[in-house]
């Protein structure tokens, strides 16, 4: 019983850490896109080009599950739907039916991706995870995978968020808040930008 808790509650921790950090790699891909620092050749490009891969394999991480899930060993979200769906007497904060609403709407927000989630996949065993092999004779290939829509992948997070937010409540009995890191990030881009011309025109 005390171990199954604490998997829960280990569990729960874990992707919210996850949707986090996915969160800030998202963001900060997103804000230096639309400046002109992404002009810069090098160190501006590679941050955008690192935070858009980092944020894409977070959100893989999250949502992809083997197929056979007797053969995955790994924490995601489908794990955590088994994990409650096996143990709803673990959330103690939450009122008979709330697990059942919980994991509907979660399959719900699955279905509606799916077509995101298939590129997702493309893309993690192509070339986040790995590189594939088929690559080298393809020079070509980056530009002839199909892309991910990145409008989508933000509302994929939000519908993510609202999903961890609603397994926190129930399990912890408090409040899961997440800084608005769109705001944070174009601050500090704009407070880089404002310094850096300052630092020109004083040249």
């Amino acid at each position: 019983m005390v171990k199954n808790n604490k998997r829960l509650e280990q569990t729960i921790e874990a992707l919210c850490d996850e949707l986090y950090w996915g969160l800030r790699s998202f963001y900060a891909a997103k804000i230096i896109f639309g400046t002109e620092l992404r002009l810069t050749p090098t160190i501006f490009d590679t941050f955008y080009f690192s935070c858009l891969d980092q944020s894409a394999l977070i959100l893989s991480r999250i949502v992809l599950a083997k197929e056979d899930s007797e053969d995955d060993v790994s924490i995601n979200l489908r794990y955590l739907a088994n994990q409650a769906e096996n143990n709803q007497s673990k959330f103690k904060y939450a009122r008979p039916g709330e697990i059942k609403n919980l994991l509907e709407k979660q399959a719900q927000v699955f279905e509606r991706y799916k077509p995101l989630i298939s590129i997702l996949k493309d893309q993690r065993d192509q070339n986040l995870a790995h590189l594939d092999r088929r690559h080298v004779n393809d020079p070509d290939w980056r530009k002839n995978q199909i892309q991910l829509d990145l409008s989508q992948v933000e509302r994929f997070y939000q519908d993510l968020i609202g999903i961890m937010t609603i397994y926190f409540e129930l399990f912890f009995g408090s409040e899961l808040k997440y800084a608005d890191w769109e705001s944070i990030t174009r601050a500090e881009v704009k407070n880089l930008i404002e310094y850096y011309e300052a630092y020109q025109s004083n040249a």
